[in-house]
């Protein structure tokens, strides 16, 4: 008998934890950020030495507004992972400055609104910043969006809407370099 009471009393209790969590998911409840993030080059073909683009998307597909990054700056709110013809890893070259950010950088997005921008993720001329895409072949680009501020700083630029610090990846894409003769090594 003490064995039932047990059990009873174990499971009402669980029961009102239920029917209270249920409760305060009402108009309490944090609201669901729904962002769906894209990097797709500009063009499926260069020519070795050719600028290389992409255009970054990221689009709020959720009922919310949301905080995110107004500009898509590599290895600030964008990262890559670019693959080269033998499978490995390539590297950056030149610099990655340090940057002092600004509020003026973050903007509220709407729900079902878009931020599209083209960034060049080729080396320049100087090798100044960029990843080195120099060889005929096939590379594999994979990317994720990401706030790396604080959840708590974020908010206190969201105002009402929602944050996330979650990292929201896009679908690898495949780019293919040629050899200014035309042919893929």
């Amino acid at each position: 008998m003490r064995v039932l009471n047990a059990v009873l009393s174990v499971a009402f209790m669980l029961f009102l934890s239920a029917r209270a969590a249920v409760a305060r998911g009402g108009e309490n409840s944090v609201p669901v950020v729904k962002l769906e993030f894209s990097a797709v080059p500009e063009k499926q073909s260069y020519q070795v030495g050719e600028i290389v683009r992409l255009v970054f998307a990221l689009n709020n597909s959720g009922d919310h507004s949301v905080l995110v990054a107004r500009h898509f700056i590599l290895h600030e709110y964008v990262w890559l992972a670019i693959s080269g013809p033998e499978g490995k890893e390539l590297g950056w070259c030149g610099k990655i400055d340090g940057r002092v950010e600004s509020p003026d950088e973050f903007a509220i997005l709407a729900p079902g609104a878009t931020i599209r921008s083209v960034v060049r993720v080729s080396c320049d001329a100087h090798r100044d910043s960029g990843f080195v895409l120099d060889r005929p072949g096939t590379y594999t680009v994979s990317a994720y969006y990401h706030l790396t501020q604080p959840a708590t700083y974020l908010r206190r630029m969201a105002g009402n809407a929602p944050v996330t610090t979650d990292r929201i990846r896009a679908k690898p894409v495949v780019i293919v370099l040629k050899s200014s003769l035309g042919g893929e090594r």
